[in-house]
């Protein structure tokens, strides 16, 4: 498929192997979207399989952690959680 740096395709992060031939581009990115992967290992083997040898790819996530502080029986930490995802949604 080719496509130019202007292009829009709108699609299903979790079929990128059909919309892209491998090794097509040296760099992907996504921000706070694969939180949102019914299956992740689908979604990054899709972004592996698209990306040349030697691409690059950088992801941003936010992510909420028992262990590592978030307690969902607390009324304030759950406020700001889903405030969170009110203002992303």
């Amino acid at each position: 498929m080719s496509f130019f740096l202007d292009s829009v395709i709108q699609g299903d992060f979790q079929m990128l192997p059909q919309y892209f031939d491998k090794e097509t581009f040296d760099i992907a990115y996504q921000i706070e979207a694969t939180c949102h992967s019914p299956d992740r290992k689908v979604a990054f083997s899709g972004v592996n399989q698209c990306l040349k040898k030697g691409g690059y790819f950088v992801g941003y996530e936010w992510v909420v952690l028992p262990d590592r502080g978030y307690d969902a029986s607390n009324a304030e930490h759950v406020r700001v959680k889903e405030g969170i995802e009110a203002g992303n949604g």
